[in-house]
């Protein structure tokens, strides 16, 4: 009892302590996006589009040659193959075999923050996420914290980041266990809490707070206003389906160029200069140019400008080395869209405009949570950040026909979307997924009985009572399996093996051997290399008492 107190009472220290350092770190890197782009863009006009002016462009192109130049050289010493984000974190909190990588997750965070700061189009949660899971990989290693469980340190660190960047610690625990974790189960409950919490206190303590949201605290809805918010619902799910679909071609057209990944950045470059030094508000997070549309001071023409630079560029940029987040830019390119449905419909039907910010809002939830697939943590961030019921209300069900409509074209997130490409499909369910990862020649299996093709049938007959099976497998002199036999089959005059007997391959994974040995009957599988080698064999009894031993482990 001593033990176990002791055992609580410091892992409530450390999720504390991560919480904290996570909640400054979080805090430091967008401070620094921000002043930076204050510091390059200062003279810019943030309400107004067109030419900023030679003083303003030269700024911009000097920051971001800097920038290109910068991540070129750490590409090209670090050797890093690629950039890593919240799809990486996903992996690693369901897949054993694929932890965060503390020096690809500093060498991408270095990147991101560095994109970010010189003005590119990306956004900083992502590599917020990343960065804490990193933070998390690194703790793993120490003695005093390597025994947690690795899921609650990677799950507590993300917590912490986002309760820190939205200033919604409830947020950071949902968007932590359905997006990263993908589990609700309560043992994560408790550590997420204590460490978003932390992290949430820490900073308002140290920094203060504000809402990042800022709207009107009531306001008269009705069916009209309703329908134009299903709307923003349904241009919602397309433009997250359309932005996501951009972002993955676009990746996948850059990584089949040929062009080396350390010189993709100078290319990146050209046209972010360009169509920034005329519309300057797709540059960098866009916090100036998002509190300008919730505020409704941006014409129609310059909400349709930004909207389409941004979905353009933010794909260019992570796909050409500007690394960086794609929350944000979604939180963006949301805004700016229910900004602009609502300012066509209010406008068309003769309708006040002091609901434009509410639509905006709405659009902010219908491109973010499918993009993420994170529909609750949405809703719920966008609740604390507005700190706004009615609002939060009307945008959930925004959010719910964009969820539909999204899931109409697709069944995976952007995340999803990511790992897919790379051969993790977790639109299976995480039950399914997580059988998909463990390979058929990994599992327990019971003995079998094996004997060299010239063995006699009577010797295989002993041999197989010996073993105490029915089944056995002849085998080559290169251990090659050449057919299977029973005693049925020995006890005829001419024994015989079916030339469609099942055989696994020791790299299927179990979720396919359940799926293949459904219709089986017999007692057992056999399991051999690509190239026929025999390794052993299965019976139904080793595949479900694996599945059930996987089960217990989670």
């Amino acid at each position: 009892m001593k033990k176990t107190l002791e055992i609580l009472v410091n892992q409530i220290i450390i999720f504390s302590i991560i919480g904290s350092i996570v909640g400054v770190l979080s805090h430091y890197f967008t401070e620094i996006a921000i002043f930076s782009a204050e510091f390059v863009r200062s003279s810019v006009d943030y309400k107004i589009i067109g030419f900023i002016g030679w003083p303003a462009a030269v700024k911009i192109a000097i920051a971001l040659f800097s920038a290109a130049l910068f991540i070129s050289l750490l590409v090209r010493f670090s050797r890093i193959e690629r950039f890593h984000g919240p799809a990486d974190v996903i992996l690693a909190s369901i897949d054993k075999k694929s932890p965060v990588q503390v020096k690809d997750g500093i060498i991408s965070g270095m990147v991101a923050s560095t994109s970010l700061c010189a003005g590119a189009p990306v956004g900083q949660y992502g590599p917020l996420v990343h960065l804490s899971a990193t933070l998390a990989s690194f703790l793993r290693k120490l003695e005093n914290i390597g025994t947690i469980n690795y899921r609650l340190l990677i799950g507590s660190s993300v917590s912490a980041a986002i309760a820190s960047a939205f200033g919604a610690p409830i947020g950071g625990i949902i968007f932590s266990q359905e997006v990263i974790l993908r589990n609700f189960s309560l043992k994560y409950f408790a550590p997420l809490a204590i460490s978003s919490a932390s992290s949430f206190i820490t900073t308002n303590f140290l920094f203060g707070s504000e809402n990042i949201i800022n709207i009107e605290k009531s306001f008269n809805i009705n069916p009209v206003y309703m329908m134009i918010v299903i709307i923003v619902g349904l241009l919602g799910g397309l433009v997250a389906f359309a932005y996501s679909k951009l972002l993955i071609s676009t990746n996948k057209a850059a990584n089949g160029s040929g062009v080396p990944l350390h010189w993709r950045p100078f290319i990146a470059i050209l046209p972010i200069i360009l169509i920034g030094c005329y519309v300057p508000q797709v540059l960098g997070l866009g916090v100036e140019t998002i509190s300008n549309v919730l505020a409704n001071q941006l014409e129609l023409t310059i909400l349709v400008a930004i909207f389409v630079a941004k979905i353009l560029l933010t794909p260019i940029s992570i796909s050409l080395g500007l690394f960086g987040g794609v929350f944000s830019p979604a939180l963006f390119i949301g805004v700016s869209l229910g900004a602009l449905v609502g300012a066509i419909f209010t406008g068309a039907f003769s309708l006040g405009n002091e609901l434009v910010p509410l639509f905006a809002i709405c659009g902010l939830g219908a491109v973010v949570a499918p993009t993420i697939g994170g529909p609750i943590a949405t809703v719920i961030l966008i609740l604390e950040m507005s700190q706004n019921f009615h609002a939060s209300t009307v945008a959930m069900l925004c959010v719910v026909v964009s969820m539909i409509t999204f899931r109409f074209l697709s069944n995976s997130s952007f995340f999803e979307m990511q790992l897919l490409g790379r051969g993790f499909d977790l639109s299976v369910g995480m039950k399914n997924f997580q059988l998909s990862l463990i390979n058929v020649g990994e599992i327990p299996r019971s003995d079998c009985c094996s004997v060299p093709e010239d063995t006699d049938e009577k010797s295989i007959i002993s041999q197989m009572q010996e073993a105490g099976v029915t089944e056995g497998y002849i085998l080559d002199n290169d251990e090659r399996l050449l057919k299977k036999v029973n005693l049925v089959n020995l006890l005829q005059p001419n024994y015989f093996t079916e030339e469609d007997d099942l055989v696994f391959y020791e790299d299927q994974n179990l979720l396919e051997a359940i799926e293949l040995a459904s219709d089986f009957v017999g007692e057992s599988i056999p399991i051999t290399t690509r190239e026929g080698i025999f390794i052993g064999a299965v019976t139904e009894g080793d595949l479900f008492q694996a599945v059930q031993l996987h089960s217990a482990e989670e």
